[in-house]
Protein backbone atom coordinates (compact mmCIF):
# COMPACT_ATOMS: atom_id res chain seq x y z
CA UNK A 1 0.00 0.00 0.00
CA UNK A 2 2.75 2.63 1.12
CA UNK A 3 4.63 1.54 -2.19
CA UNK A 4 1.13 2.62 -4.78
CA UNK A 5 0.81 5.55 -2.24
CA UNK A 6 4.50 6.82 -3.28
CA UNK A 7 3.90 6.08 -7.06
CA UNK A 8 0.73 7.75 -6.75
CA UNK A 9 2.39 10.79 -5.34
CA UNK A 10 5.35 10.60 -8.07
CA UNK A 11 2.79 10.72 -10.58
CA UNK A 12 0.69 13.85 -9.29
CA UNK A 13 4.47 14.94 -9.08
CA UNK A 14 5.55 14.64 -12.49
CA UNK A 15 2.10 16.48 -13.70
CA UNK A 16 2.48 19.43 -11.86
CA UNK A 17 6.43 19.60 -13.11
CA UNK A 18 5.21 19.78 -16.46
CA UNK A 19 3.56 23.22 -15.69
CA UNK A 20 6.29 24.92 -14.42
CA UNK A 21 8.84 24.62 -17.45
CA UNK A 22 11.21 27.80 -16.94
CA UNK A 23 11.62 30.04 -20.07
CA UNK A 24 14.30 31.57 -21.42
CA UNK A 25 16.65 34.01 -20.00
CA UNK A 26 19.26 33.58 -17.64
CA UNK A 27 20.99 35.22 -14.04
CA UNK A 28 19.12 37.39 -11.83
CA UNK A 29 16.42 38.29 -14.47
CA UNK A 30 15.19 34.55 -14.97
CA UNK A 31 15.70 33.87 -11.28
CA UNK A 32 13.03 36.91 -10.71
CA UNK A 33 10.90 35.55 -13.32
CA UNK A 34 10.53 32.76 -12.29
CA UNK A 35 10.78 33.00 -8.09
CA UNK A 36 7.00 32.32 -7.61
CA UNK A 37 6.90 29.41 -9.90
CA UNK A 38 9.66 27.51 -8.30
CA UNK A 39 8.55 28.41 -5.32
CA UNK A 40 4.97 26.89 -5.15
CA UNK A 41 6.60 23.99 -6.93
CA UNK A 42 8.95 23.30 -4.33
CA UNK A 43 6.19 23.45 -1.26
CA UNK A 44 3.86 21.36 -3.34
CA UNK A 45 6.71 18.92 -3.01
CA UNK A 46 7.15 19.51 0.41
CA UNK A 47 3.16 19.41 0.99
CA UNK A 48 3.10 16.22 -0.74
CA UNK A 49 6.21 14.33 0.44
CA UNK A 50 3.99 12.82 3.32
CA UNK A 51 5.84 10.12 4.97
CA UNK A 52 8.71 10.44 2.72
CA UNK A 53 11.20 12.48 5.79
CA UNK A 54 14.36 12.77 3.79
CA UNK A 55 12.30 14.28 0.72
CA UNK A 56 10.59 16.71 2.73
CA UNK A 57 13.59 17.85 4.47
CA UNK A 58 15.61 18.13 1.35
CA UNK A 59 12.34 19.86 0.00
CA UNK A 60 12.46 22.49 2.56
CA UNK A 61 16.02 23.08 2.38
CA UNK A 62 15.53 23.76 -1.35
CA UNK A 63 12.81 26.43 -0.49
CA UNK A 64 15.56 28.51 1.96
CA UNK A 65 18.29 28.40 -0.43
CA UNK A 66 15.77 29.56 -3.49
CA UNK A 67 14.73 32.58 -0.76
CA UNK A 68 17.71 33.75 0.43
CA UNK A 69 18.65 35.97 -2.22
CA UNK A 70 22.13 34.39 -2.88
CA UNK A 71 22.91 32.05 -6.11
CA UNK A 72 24.16 28.67 -5.22
CA UNK A 73 25.72 27.22 -8.10
CA UNK A 74 26.10 23.78 -5.74
CA UNK A 75 23.25 21.37 -6.98
CA UNK A 76 21.84 18.55 -4.73
CA UNK A 77 18.89 15.71 -5.25
CA UNK A 78 15.82 16.04 -3.39
CA UNK A 79 14.65 12.58 -4.35
CA UNK A 80 16.04 9.38 -6.06
CA UNK A 81 14.35 6.54 -6.63
CA UNK A 82 14.28 3.47 -8.51
CA UNK A 83 10.92 2.17 -9.64
CA UNK A 84 9.91 -0.73 -12.10
CA UNK A 85 6.31 0.01 -13.71
CA UNK A 86 4.49 -0.73 -16.77
CA UNK A 87 3.82 1.22 -20.17
CA UNK A 88 2.73 0.55 -23.90
CA UNK A 89 6.39 -0.82 -24.40
CA UNK A 90 6.10 -3.44 -21.39
CA UNK A 91 7.81 -3.52 -18.10
CA UNK A 92 10.83 -1.32 -17.22
CA UNK A 93 13.18 0.11 -14.51
CA UNK A 94 13.21 3.88 -14.18
CA UNK A 95 15.74 6.10 -11.96
CA UNK A 96 13.27 9.31 -10.71
CA UNK A 97 15.10 11.48 -10.14
CA UNK A 98 14.31 15.23 -8.85
CA UNK A 99 17.43 17.83 -8.82
CA UNK A 100 18.01 21.27 -7.44
CA UNK A 101 20.22 23.51 -8.66
CA UNK A 102 19.72 27.35 -9.14
CA UNK A 103 21.88 27.48 -11.95
CA UNK A 104 20.52 25.15 -13.79
CA UNK A 105 23.31 23.52 -15.47
CA UNK A 106 23.14 20.26 -14.28
CA UNK A 107 24.64 17.26 -16.50
CA UNK A 108 24.29 13.96 -15.31
CA UNK A 109 24.00 11.79 -12.60
CA UNK A 110 26.47 9.66 -10.82
CA UNK A 111 25.82 5.78 -9.20
CA UNK A 112 27.78 4.36 -6.62
CA UNK A 113 27.42 0.91 -5.68
CA UNK A 114 28.97 -0.70 -2.96
CA UNK A 115 28.44 -4.79 -2.78
CA UNK A 116 28.97 -6.22 0.85
CA UNK A 117 29.91 -8.99 2.79
CA UNK A 118 26.99 -10.82 5.33
CA UNK A 119 29.68 -8.67 8.08
CA UNK A 120 28.79 -5.63 6.35
CA UNK A 121 32.13 -5.16 5.13
CA UNK A 122 32.50 -3.52 1.94
CA UNK A 123 34.07 -5.90 -0.80
CA UNK A 124 33.41 -4.27 -4.29
CA UNK A 125 32.38 -0.59 -5.23
CA UNK A 126 31.34 0.64 -8.43
CA UNK A 127 31.05 4.19 -9.79
CA UNK A 128 29.47 5.51 -13.07
CA UNK A 129 28.88 8.78 -14.51
CA UNK A 130 26.36 9.32 -16.92
CA UNK A 131 25.77 12.51 -18.97
CA UNK A 132 22.73 11.93 -18.99
CA UNK A 133 20.84 15.58 -19.66
CA UNK A 134 23.98 16.68 -22.36
CA UNK A 135 21.22 16.86 -24.98
CA UNK A 136 18.48 18.67 -22.52
CA UNK A 137 16.38 20.92 -24.95
CA UNK A 138 15.44 23.04 -21.58
CA UNK A 139 15.93 24.17 -18.17
CA UNK A 140 14.72 24.56 -14.98
CA UNK A 141 16.16 24.80 -11.65
CA UNK A 142 13.73 22.20 -10.65
CA UNK A 143 14.28 18.67 -12.79
CA UNK A 144 12.20 16.07 -12.46
CA UNK A 145 12.77 13.37 -14.91
CA UNK A 146 12.05 9.44 -15.86
CA UNK A 147 15.78 7.60 -16.62
CA UNK A 148 15.30 4.56 -18.11
CA UNK A 149 17.88 2.00 -16.90
CA UNK A 150 18.63 -1.63 -16.59
CA UNK A 151 19.10 -4.02 -13.80
CA UNK A 152 22.53 -5.11 -13.49
CA UNK A 153 22.46 -8.72 -12.45
CA UNK A 154 25.83 -9.46 -13.37
CA UNK A 155 28.82 -7.90 -14.19
CA UNK A 156 27.76 -5.18 -16.75
CA UNK A 157 29.62 -2.60 -16.96
CA UNK A 158 28.42 1.22 -18.87
CA UNK A 159 29.00 1.20 -22.44
CA UNK A 160 31.89 4.30 -22.92
CA UNK A 161 32.18 4.19 -26.29
CA UNK A 162 28.87 4.52 -26.59
CA UNK A 163 28.14 6.84 -24.57
CA UNK A 164 31.30 9.00 -25.59
CA UNK A 165 29.54 8.29 -29.21
CA UNK A 166 26.24 10.11 -27.85
CA UNK A 167 27.64 13.28 -26.52
CA UNK A 168 29.86 13.98 -29.29
CA UNK A 169 26.65 13.56 -31.79
CA UNK A 170 24.71 16.53 -32.05
CA UNK A 171 21.51 16.66 -30.87
CA UNK A 172 19.54 17.34 -34.62
CA UNK A 173 21.17 14.27 -36.23
CA UNK A 174 20.35 12.05 -33.41
CA UNK A 175 16.48 13.01 -34.06
CA UNK A 176 17.24 12.29 -37.92
CA UNK A 177 18.60 8.89 -37.35
CA UNK A 178 16.18 7.85 -34.97
CA UNK A 179 13.41 8.87 -37.05
CA UNK A 180 14.82 7.31 -40.43
CA UNK A 181 15.65 3.90 -38.19
CA UNK A 182 12.28 3.81 -36.76
CA UNK A 183 10.02 5.49 -38.32
CA UNK A 184 9.06 7.06 -34.91
CA UNK A 185 9.01 10.36 -33.54
CA UNK A 186 12.49 11.16 -30.91
CA UNK A 187 11.44 11.51 -27.50
CA UNK A 188 14.11 12.50 -24.96
CA UNK A 189 15.06 9.39 -24.00
CA UNK A 190 14.83 7.86 -26.72
CA UNK A 191 18.53 7.71 -27.66
CA UNK A 192 20.33 7.41 -24.15
CA UNK A 193 22.73 4.85 -24.43
CA UNK A 194 22.20 1.95 -21.93
CA UNK A 195 22.54 2.52 -17.98
CA UNK A 196 23.28 -0.28 -15.70
CA UNK A 197 22.36 -0.16 -12.33
CA UNK A 198 21.64 -3.02 -9.57
CA UNK A 199 18.87 -3.36 -7.29
CA UNK A 200 19.93 -1.66 -3.78
CA UNK A 201 19.28 -4.43 -0.63
CA UNK A 202 20.09 -3.42 2.39
CA UNK A 203 21.83 -6.75 3.47
CA UNK A 204 24.03 -6.91 -0.21
CA UNK A 205 24.28 -3.57 -2.39
CA UNK A 206 24.11 -0.13 -1.05
CA UNK A 207 23.14 1.83 -3.84
CA UNK A 208 24.03 5.67 -3.81
CA UNK A 209 23.37 8.79 -6.49
CA UNK A 210 24.92 12.02 -6.69
CA UNK A 211 24.04 14.71 -9.67
CA UNK A 212 27.10 16.81 -11.18
CA UNK A 213 26.75 20.06 -13.48
CA UNK A 214 28.69 21.45 -16.39
CA UNK A 215 31.30 23.61 -14.21
CA UNK A 216 32.14 20.54 -12.58
CA UNK A 217 29.71 20.46 -8.99
CA UNK A 218 29.18 17.76 -7.78
CA UNK A 219 26.22 17.08 -5.29
CA UNK A 220 26.47 15.01 -1.79
CA UNK A 221 24.96 11.58 -2.44
CA UNK A 222 21.72 9.97 -0.96
CA UNK A 223 21.49 6.22 -1.16
CA UNK A 224 18.85 4.81 -3.78
CA UNK A 225 15.65 2.57 -2.88
CA UNK A 226 13.80 0.58 -5.10
CA UNK A 227 9.79 0.46 -5.33
CA UNK A 228 7.32 -1.60 -7.71
CA UNK A 229 4.87 -1.52 -9.20
CA UNK A 230 2.85 0.89 -11.11
CA UNK A 231 2.06 2.37 -14.67
CA UNK A 232 4.61 5.13 -15.81
CA UNK A 233 3.07 8.73 -16.84
CA UNK A 234 3.83 9.28 -20.66
CA UNK A 235 7.17 11.47 -20.60
CA UNK A 236 8.61 13.27 -23.96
Amino acid sequence: MKVMKRFLLVKIILLVSFMILITSGSGCEKRKANSDRVLHYLRGLVDKSKDNVNMRQRGQLAISKWQDGVMDPVLFIIDAVMMTGSDEDGEGTSLVLIIYDEDADYLGFVAEEEIVDSNGVITTKLVEKYPVFNHLSYSSEVEFKFLPVLVRNENQRKPEEQWLKYINTPLQQQKDEYKERTKKNWTWRSTLPPMWISIPDPDKVNIHVRAYDRAGNLSERISLVHEQKGKWPSEK
